[in-house]
């Protein structure tokens, strides 16, 4: 039995068949990468959540920074004998009351506001680099499609130049029967496969139109090639990069940071804050006449120390679980950035690899799609010949989509542009 050709499974992109520009893309509505990117980004749930979490943690700095803890109270009072002995006696006081934080609470809960604000912004970056992630692999797996599409074209073109051919040589008396119903049968076949790789195209086109925000029918298409590979950096480097500057390590540091001042706070407000009065009262009497008086209070609530032990307990706790959250991801850096380097290494290999064979493979089918019509070969000869051509055809576009695709996820494990780290 001859090797099948189908490769509805195939993950990879541009081949001999296709010429280096698309045709699709040259369409009205051909979407470069970077518009994809910056709009996918804008309409973000997780993106446009980060962002509202940002304004609340600056909300929260700008809480903290009050000077005071509260606003002051004024108290005003008035008293007078008009509607009893009517003497003319009468008396007023006014007073002022403030609290007080002498034990640098303030201090404390800036830290935290700001420690925290510094994570929410880390969080931010981080769901900008799994949102550029995901539309790069969705886009690329988009030009994958169309190329494959484009290819399939071409493949039913040469199957009808077959089917053709079979029906002219099977009227010359050359082939029988039964040769020409295989060769129809492979027309049917290659159409079906065709239309498989049209279906794939319309679903990989609906969850690109998804991201970036576009109704799930437009005709989205693609623009440009897929990237050159990269030159290759060490390992050791990577991971180094991945350490310093990926975001959600930043953040998951800076959240540990963040309740470990918490708790610092929770412990300081066990201590009272005092409240400090200052008063004016003025009196009329028949007998005494009139007399002023100035005052000052303070007082301390009681007991002089707050227990707190509930408020310490869940900030510690808060503490230890952002702890572990640090950990985990700490834990799975080195192996999230050491798959997607060893991903990308033998992607850009398959390229290299099929790189010589591209452009070489065309002319070989076209050889013998002359040798069989001219009666040559026989078509068990020619198909065997098809097949192997295609699949490797399809195995070069696979290993372009996979490079691509492979330089995204490397750039989400180390937390940025990974080839900074070479400069």
């Amino acid at each position: 039995m001859r090797p099948s050709f189908s490769c509805a499974s195939c993950f990879g992109l541009v081949t001999w068949l296709v010429a280096v520009g698309t045709p699709v893309a040259a369409l009205a509505d051909a979407l470069p990468l970077a518009e994809a990117l910056a709009t996918a980004e804008a309409r973000s749930p997780d993106v446009r959540a980060a962002q509202a979490r940002i304004e609340q943690g600056r909300g929260r700095r700008t809480v903290a920074g009050y000077v005071l803890p509260s606003n002051p109270t004024v108290d005003l009072g008035f008293k007078s004998d008009v509607l009893f002995e009517a003497r003319s006696e009468k008396a007023f006081d006014v007073g002022l009351e403030q609290e007080l934080e002498i034990f640098g609470q303030r201090g404390l809960r800036i830290d935290v506001a700001e420690t925290d604000l510094a994570a929410r912004q880390l969080d931010l970056a981080a769901s900008q680099l799994t949102v550029r992630a995901a539309v790069t692999a969705a886009y690329f797996d988009l030009m994958f499609r169309e190329r494959r599409v484009a290819a399939f074209a071409d493949v039913v073109e040469q199957a009808t130049r077959l089917a053709e051919a079979a029906r002219r040589r099977l009227a010359a008396g050359d082939i029988a029967e039964a040769e020409y119903q295989l060769v129809a049968a492979e027309l049917v076949n290659v159409r079906a496969e065709a239309r498989r790789a049209e279906a794939e195209r319309i679903a990989a086109q609906a969850r690109l139109n998804g991201l970036v925000g576009r109704p799930s029918a437009s005709a989205t298409v693609t623009a440009g090639d897929f990237p050159p590979a990269v030159t290759a950096v060490p390992l050791d480097r990577l991971l180094a990069w991945a350490h310093d500057r990926r975001p959600e390590i930043r953040a998951a540091a800076k959240d540990v940071e963040a309740r470990g001042a918490e708790v610092a706070l929770r412990q300081r407000e066990r201590l009272p804050n005092p409240t400090l009065a200052l008063g004016y009262s003025y009196d009329r009497t028949v007998i005494d006449g009139e007399s002023q008086f100035l005052g000052i209070r303070l007082s301390l609530p009681l007991p002089f120390v707050r227990s707190g032990r509930g408020e310490i307990q869940e900030a510690r706790g808060q503490r230890a679980e952002a702890a572990a959250r640090r950990d985990g991801l700490l834990a799975s850096l080195d192996a999230d950035v050491a798959i997607a380097r060893a991903r990308q290494d033998e992607a850009r290999q398959r390229v290299a690899d099929y790189a010589e064979l591209e452009g070489k493979l065309g002319a070989t089918l076209q050889l013998y799609e002359k040798a069989y019509t001219s009666g040559k070969i026989d078509l068990a000869e020619f198909l065997a010949v098809r097949d192997r051509v295609l699949r490797a055809t399809f195995a070069a576009l696979e290993a372009r989509h996979d490079a691509a695709v492979a330089s995204a996820e490397l750039e989400l494990a180390v937390g940025g542009a990974y080839t900074e780290v070479t400069r």
